[in-house]
């Protein structure tokens, strides 16, 4: 009940609105872990994030009630291989295993920042740093630590002496881009028009990559616009 009584707050923390519904929701996942063999959660850290993946994928572990995004869980699948070598750099610096009582102390997370700091630039080092905060915080919900390490971790502002180079087209650029004669129905045509819609309607790949005829209207004043429900956040977008 403890759990539940939890989990229905954090389902309140996260959300602007909330509901019987989501409530129901909440209970339901919950519920359908537990009869799927949640006490057999793996103790093993990488093993742990292989299981979290697979929950995800199965619907058993919702994000403000849906499911994780293939985005989502290919991130995670990163961080299984960012924690296997960060695993082999512990052990390597303190002749001892990685565990999830590590993270309880200051400087396993030092020393989990100077692993990114030597290996990823400043924007993958935020966006790791932010999964395993995120990942120390579920494996305390499932019960495998009792600590919150993941204080100890921080991101780093970006600024012009660690960001890295922006590269973009000028709007001259992609105009010669669209102009360029490819030969029709090549495969050179198709991956310039599939750039150019994602050039055009500022969306994430995951969303232009998968327009058709049926987002394309015309409003009653003759503006043509593109309409659109965006994967990753459910919002319905107007261009």
């Amino acid at each position: 009940l403890d759990c539940i009584v939890e989990l229905l707050k954090d389902g309140i923390a996260e959300r602007d609105t909330f509901n019987a519904d989501l409530a129901r929701e909440i209970i339901r996942s919950y519920i359908e872990s537990m009869e799927a063999g949640i006490s057999d959660i793996p103790a093993d850290i990488q093993k742990y994030i292989l299981w979290l993946i697979q929950e995800m994928k199965d619907g058993r572990r919702l994000y403000k009630g849906k499911r994780y995004s293939a985005g989502t869980i290919k991130q995670y699948g990163n961080l299984y291989n960012v924690m296997k070598e960060f695993s082999a750099f512990y052990r390597e610096n303190t002749q001892m295993p990685l565990i999830w009582e590590c993270f309880r102390k200051q400087s396993t997370c030092d020393l989990f920042m100077t692993f990114l700091n030597g290996t990823y630039n400043v924007s993958s080092r935020n966006k790791y740093i932010s999964a395993t905060q995120t990942l120390l915080r579920y494996a305390k919900k499932d019960g495998l630590l009792d600590h919150d390490g993941y204080t100890f971790l921080y991101q780093v502002e970006e600024n012009s002496d660690n960001m890295k180079k922006k590269i973009y087209l000028t709007d001259e650029e992609i105009q010669a881009l669209y102009e360029m004669k490819l030969p029709e129905g090549s495969k050179y045509q198709e991956a310039r028009d599939v750039f150019l819609a994602g050039c055009y309607t500022a969306q994430r790949i995951s969303d232009y990559n998968n327009l058709s005829t049926r987002n394309f209207t015309t409003t009653e004043n003759g503006v043509k616009i593109v309409k659109l429900v965006q994967k990753k956040t459910g919002a319905r977008v107007v261009i």
